[in-house]
């Protein structure tokens, strides 16, 4: 998560930065803000995966006597 979060944050900082942005101008919530919250929230989900599969990786094996 050292590497998903901080990208994961800039990207969901960014859409709700065009979201207030086109809102106040426009009145309207575009496509492009809610390409950015969805890409922030995969991007923190593919950090979880990935923060999962670490831990399995270097989990000792419990039934290795």
């Amino acid at each position: 998560l050292k590497i998903y979060f901080p990208f994961a944050f800039l990207l969901s900082a960014l859409g709700l930065g065009h979201y207030a942005y086109t809102y106040i101008h426009y009145g309207r919530f575009t496509n492009m803000s809610s390409v950015l919250l969805l890409g922030s929230l995969l991007v923190f989900l593919l950090g979880l995966v990935a923060e999962q599969i670490t831990s399995l990786t270097y989990q000792t094996d419990e039934y290795d006597d």
